[in-house]
């Protein structure tokens, strides 16, 4: 396995996708990427960084150092706040629907603080898709096949713009 360091984002590849156990906990239930010489694997986050490294210019990371810190901290906000409470229902095949219940509150703050930011505009960060966008988009699909929140529902005044992003 051999890393390399490119500020904020650690790359650890290997010559086989075999070995992408020994990469990270979430390979063998995440994603692997192989190219010509070699494999990666992790979450669609880690991924998404990876792909958009190799085209800079394509601003998927945002284009200035303010929106490439904004990028980072929606990245963030989706894992914590979506990503990993819908995952421990997939996980879960006894899920409580106290559990359930907690999950969907939390999910419903996430999605109003997200509709919230995007109200006034088109995108999570400057004025072009970003990896944020691409990844929240993500996350809220899972969110959204697990029924633990609706975005096909256009009267829900607290989720009206969010509606409208996604």
């Amino acid at each position: 396995v051999s890393t390399k360091t490119q500020s904020p984002l650690t790359v650890k590849s290997t010559s086989s996708p075999e070995d992408l156990t020994n990469l990270t906990p979430l390979a063998t239930n995440g994603l692997a990427l192989t190219l010509a010489t070699s494999s990666f694997g992790g979450t669609s986050t880690s991924i998404m960084k990876i792909l958009a490294s190799f085209n800079p210019l394509s601003n998927l990371k945002g284009s200035t150092e303010y929106d490439q810190a904004q990028v980072e901290s929606w990245l963030t906000y989706g894992i914590t706040n979506i990503e990993v409470p819908v995952s421990a229902i997939k996980v879960s095949s006894n899920a409580s629907s106290e559990l359930i219940d907690s999950i969907k509150k939390d999910l419903d703050f996430a999605l109003s603080v997200i509709n919230c930011h995007v109200m006034p505009t088109t995108y999570m960060v400057g004025n072009d898709v970003t990896i944020a966008d691409i990844a929240l988009v993500c996350a809220l699909k899972e969110a959204a096949d697990l029924k633990l929140w609706d975005p096909t529902n256009t009267s829900d005044e607290k989720k009206e713009h969010i509606t409208k992003w996604y």
